[in-house]
């Protein structure tokens, strides 16, 4: 009998099961910060994998709305982010923020997008984004957001 690479394997039985591959790329990438150089793109290429089988698999078709796919975006962003493929990052951002309903998840996420979107020089839209917290009312994220928008300043 022909064993099966371990890669196949890997994808054959958690293709099915995007909420083990979400937490297994989220313990993977945040050690990311323990590597440098090749090292450090090796982990993170290999959670970005995990992710994209996790988003993948968690979509729940067009149109309908998940937990989960939305969780699965938000970390494939955080991912992409430390690649520092913000471009990439920020579509995923916003899906996971429409894709979530509770408003504390939601002014979270948004602050991710915020820090995406100033590395993009996408400062009009970071500045709408800050408003969206501020107007959310959020304590956790809501103090933040008003000391960000401060910081930016007004819009030209």
């Amino acid at each position: 009998v022909a064993q099966m690479p371990p890669a196949a394997h890997h994808r054959q039985v958690h293709a099915g099961q995007p909420v083990l591959l979400r937490q297994a790329a989220n313990a993977v990438y945040t050690a990311a910060e323990l590597y440098q150089g090749a090292e450090r793109a090796e982990v993170l290429a290999m959670a970005e994998r995990m992710l994209r089988t996790a988003v993948k698999g968690s979509d729940p078709g067009k149109g309908r709305k998940d937990e989960l796919h939305a969780l699965c975006q938000f970390e494939l962003a955080n991912v992409l982010c430390r690649q520092k493929r913000f471009d990439q990052a920020a579509p995923l951002y916003r899906e996971s923020v429409a894709g979530t309903a509770d408003r504390g998840t939601k002014a979270l996420r948004n602050r991710n997008l915020v820090e995406c979107l100033k590395n993009l020089h996408s400062l009009a839209e970071a500045r709408a984004v800050l408003e969206e917290i501020i107007r959310s009312n959020d304590a956790n994220v809501g103090p933040w957001a008003k000391a960000e928008l401060a910081k930016l300043g007004p819009s030209p």
